[in-house]
């Protein structure tokens, strides 16, 4: 019981301080943190890599087809909506298994 609060303890700090330092120092407002807080901070290293490789793609490929930037907003909307929605799913199948 006692790790348990000590971890929660941790990740609340290290979401304080992140929020510290997009907010106070660098004056940004971000929606991420709160989104990545709702859904219980799930990921992983390989679902990070894999966004960061159809972010520069679809970026790049946007950029230099032409195409109005504006859509790459809604390409990237609607791929955050996508991954929110397939991690439920994966948690809720993990949650079953067990």
């Amino acid at each position: 019981y006692l790790i348990q609060i000590v971890m929660l303890c941790g990740i609340n700090v290290v979401l304080a301080v992140s929020l510290n330092l997009i907010n106070g120092f660098t004056g940004q407002f971000s929606i991420g943190h709160a989104g990545f807080m709702a859904v219980g901070g799930y990921g992983s290293a390989m679902g990070a890599m894999f966004g960061a490789l159809i972010f520069g793609v679809v970026q790049m490929g946007i950029f230099y087809t032409g195409i109005d930037t504006d859509w790459f907003k809604l390409f990237m909307g609607a791929m955050m909506v996508i991954a929110v929605l397939f991690n439920s799913y994966v948690r809720n199948r993990a949650m079953r298994s067990r």
